[in-house]
């Protein structure tokens, strides 16, 4: 999945950090993105919540296959992998 990624933003170098909404504010803006088709995924609870308060779809990460799963959902060819058919 991480071939499909086309840029990153490294919280350290931005001066900013979760959950900080300013992150996900920076994030929006520089790479272009439509809040309502952005998938947001932690395994934090207090950041899941801080990305849905901006309008970014927002999953609380609970398992590789749960994430797929909901990547799947949305569209986006994941390849099937033995720990889904759990």
């Amino acid at each position: 999945m991480i071939r499909r990624l086309e840029d990153v933003l490294v919280s350290g170098r931005e001066g900013l950090a979760k959950p900080d909404p300013r992150i996900f504010e920076l994030a929006v803006e520089r790479f272009g993105l439509e809040r309502q088709r952005t998938l947001f995924t932690d395994d934090s609870r207090v950041n899941v919540e801080a990305a849905a308060r901006v309008g970014l779809r927002a999953e609380l990460f609970t398992s590789h296959a749960a994430l797929r799963r909901t990547v799947r959902a949305l569209g986006v060819p994941v390849p099937a992998h033995a720990e889904d058919a759990r």
